[in-house]
Parts: structure tokens; sequence; C-alpha cells
């Protein structure tokens, strides 16, 4: 099916569990995307665009239009990572303010961006990080803000009306920023689910978490079971799950008031900052021409959606977003069998021979012809004495018998009928796959 969801959305659906789900979604503002085409392809910085497009054979001369613009190539991150800084920087060096660069963790390489002046020509319009709470100072322990946004969140903060205070914290030392949120009486959290759960225990030394008003949460998948927790802990703390991109430094995807009440993890574009949106069999594409140092044009984020059919109660023209996964790291496709941290983390929640635990998912190849894939199942564990060989044993059955995998099987009938070899269990101080964000699922594969 097409049609059109608001203005300048075109969409296609399926309708799955008898709700109708958006898998295909185009949004296009055309003035400002055709505004992104002629600064990327005119460009007398850069010929990143020009070369790319001419080679895939578009005639950069055609007349402008949404049909055009959407056949065009689309952009993968390894194509930016792959051409020198200097030769995709499409501004003169004094226009540059600040380099953002992503984790890693997906390609295990970051993608350094240069960045041009975002937040002036939009400040005030689009982006409340107090999520329209009366909460005034905010406390930042999420390493991307910490790390290389700290600039453009605190002109947010402080072009609001009133204004806000950010106050940076240490990630890395959380009693330090818990002592830093109670002496400066803190009142919101900005912070990724894992560190929001970590922090909560040193908080209550210095500051009483009742007194948050706002969580805001960016970098992670939120699953149902931490937002179940953190909904705890902070218990008058309205939690503000939102898409943020290292790639455009700043939130792109956040709920409205309707969506925070309901605790769902949606979101709603952030119009102003999009030139055009799209779902691609799932999959975010993004046009995000704010930033004239580097425009990103039809991106593949490689993070997956599915938009609601029916509009918002909160009036806004841009459908309901729902978060599924990101790939390689939210979901992971293992001898024919779908992975998704959703399940794991259930999982780890509800194992009863174990406290609640981190834990790290490996997946090997096997050892000799006859096996089949081996899964690693890393659980940090502090104590001075490790479990036995009977508990590792026991812990491994509960996990298979727990553990349910697509159509409803586990891990347990999965093992039986030879798909893997029986689950391992390793109880470590460190992970042994280390990363800026949190990594759960981990391939020692071939591709």
């Amino acid at each position: 099916a097409s049609g059109f969801f608001g203005r300048g959305y075109n969409r296609a659906v399926f309708i799955e569990n008898g709700h109708a789900i958006i898998i295909f979604m185009k949004f296009i503002d055309e003035k400002r995307a055709e505004a992104a085409f002629r600064h990327a392809t005119e460009n007398t910085f850069s010929d990143f665009y020009r070369k790319k497009y001419e080679k895939a054979g578009v005639q950069l001369n055609a007349p402008f239009s949404p049909d055009f613009f959407f056949s065009l190539p689309m952009l993968t991150r390894q194509e930016v990572i792959d051409t020198p800084l200097a030769k995709r920087t499409f501004v003169p060096p004094e226009k540059v303010v600040l380099f953002s660069y992503t984790s890693g963790t997906t390609t295990n390489m970051p993608l350094v961006i240069p960045m041009s002046d975002i937040v002036t020509p939009y400040i005030g319009s689009y982006f409340d990080p107090s999520f329209g709470t009366d909460a005034q100072k905010i406390l930042v322990v999420c390493p991307p803000i910490n790390k290389r946004l700290h600039w453009v969140f605190t002109e947010q903060c402080r072009h609001l009306s009133p204004p806000k205070t950010a106050v940076f914290g240490d990630y890395q030392n959380l009693t330090n920023s818990a002592f830093l949120a109670g002496i400066t009486e803190c009142d919101g959290i900005y912070a990724t689910p894992t560190i929001a759960m970590l922090l909560l225990p040193q908080l209550k030394r210095f500051r009483d978490p009742q007194k948050i008003k706002i969580l805001g949460l960016v970098g992670e998948v939120l699953t149902k079971s931490q937002r179940e927790l953190l909904a705890i802990g902070y218990p008058n703390a309205k939690i503000a799950n939102h898409y943020g991109s290292s790639e455009a430094a700043q939130p792109i995807l956040v709920p409205c008031k309707n969506i925070i009440e309901e605790g769902k993890n949606e979101f709603h574009l952030l119009e102003p900052l999009i030139a055009a949106a799209e779902l691609v069999d799932g999959e975010l594409v993004l046009t995000y021409a704010a930033n004239e140092a580097m425009p990103l044009i039809r991106y593949r984020t490689g993070d997956y959606f599915t938009a609601s059919e029916k509009p918002c109660a909160c009036g806004a023209k841009t459908p309901r977003l729902a978060w599924a996964y990101r790939d390689l790291v939210d979901r992971m496709r293992v001898g024919g069998v779908d992975f998704r941290v959703e399940e794991t983390d259930r999982l780890f929640s509800s194992l009863l021979s174990i406290p609640p635990s981190e834990y790290q998912i490996h997946f090997y190849p096997p050892k000799t012809a006859e096996q089949k894939i081996r899964i690693v199942v890393e659980i940090k564990h502090s104590r001075e004495h490790t479990p036995d060989k009977i508990a590792h044993e026991h812990i491994a059955r509960e996990i298979e018998d727990k553990w349910i995998l697509a159509a409803g099987a586990s891990m347990k009938d999965a093992v039986a009928k030879k798909l893997f070899e029986p689950v391992e269990i390793s109880f470590v101080k460190e992970f042994s796959a280390v990363s800026v964000k949190k990594k759960r699922l981990v391939s020692h594969l071939e591709e």
C-alpha cells in the first residue's frame, strides 16, 4: 500500500498481530533536500559526492524532484571512513567548530565528522534536554556527550527559557559524579541505561534519587527489563529515551510527552534538523543537512525501526518510530538464528541461580568438523571464589531452558537439534571484548 502520513510522508505497511506497521516510509522537505544536494555536489572544497554520483551515473544537472532525490545511491558509514577527512570537509577550516566521532563499536574504527555551527541556526526551536519538566541542573554521565558533544549540549541548555545548567560528571568515576550531583543539587540525569543503573547506589550516598525529575537516556538500546528497574530506582523521574547520533552531534529522534507518559521506546523525528528520512526494509536512512561541514545524504544509519500507522495523540505530523535494533550490536544473525539483546536482557534478569548480572555472549567457530557453533557466556563476577564446575553447568542449563529464540523455541531445543554446542559459562572480572558502548553480542565467526 502507499499513501501519505502527514505532510510529505509516503509509506507502505504490513500487518503484524493485527496491527499496521510501517516498514517503508519516505519523508522529504524538498527545499532543504535540494539545498543539501546542491551544497554537496557544487562544493568547491570537496568533490566527495560529485565523484560518488558521477560514478553511479547520476545526471547532476537533472531537474530536482523527490523521485530524483530518492534514486540517489545511499551513503554507507564505511564509505565515509575510507575517505580521508580533508577530502570530505565541505567548508573552509575556520568554519569547523568541532570534530565529532563515533565509538567504532560497529565497524571497529571510529568515524570522524567535521562539524560546522549546528546550534545557532536551530537553537531553541527543537530540543529541550529537560523534556518539559522543571529540572534545572542536569548531571551528564554519558560518554558520547561528555567526550565530544558537551559544547552542543551546553548551548542547548543555555538557550532555553529559562536556561538549564549542564553539570558534566565523570562516567569513569561514578562516586565523584554522585558527589557532584549532590553538592550542585542536580535534579536531572543524562546517561546510558547501563550507567544510570550503575550510578544509582553511589547517588544514594549524596543525592536522594527521588529528587531526580528527568532521566534522559541515549547511546544504548533500552530494554523493557532495564526500563522497569530504572523506574524503581528513580521513582519520580520521567524516563525520556531518545536516539542520538554522533554523526549529527545531537539527538535527532525524541519522545513527546505522550510517549514518555506511556513508557514506550518510540520517537518523533526532529523535523527542523532533517531534510529527508526513510525507512528502507526497516533501516533508518537520513539526510542530515544542518551540518554544512559534512552533509549526510541518504545515510544508512544501521539502526532499525518500525513506524506506527496510528497518528500520535500529541498532534505531531511525524509518525511514531519504534526502536527495533542496531545491526551487529543489538541484533545478530548466527547460524540462521536471530539473537536480540531485548531477549537476552530479559533472560539474565530472570535467572534464579545468580543475581542480576552483567554479561557478554560470544559466538565462536567449531573446534572440529563434527562440532557446531560454540556459545560462551561471560558473566562479570567480583567475588574471590568463582562458582565450581557443577555451578557452571547448572547455570548453563538454566540459561538454555529460559533463553527463547525465534518461533518460541528455546536454546535447549536448538542445542538438541545440533544447531549449536551446549552453552559454556565463563566468570570474568572484565569482558574480553571491550568497547565504549556496551556490547552484549560478539561474533568471532568469519563473515
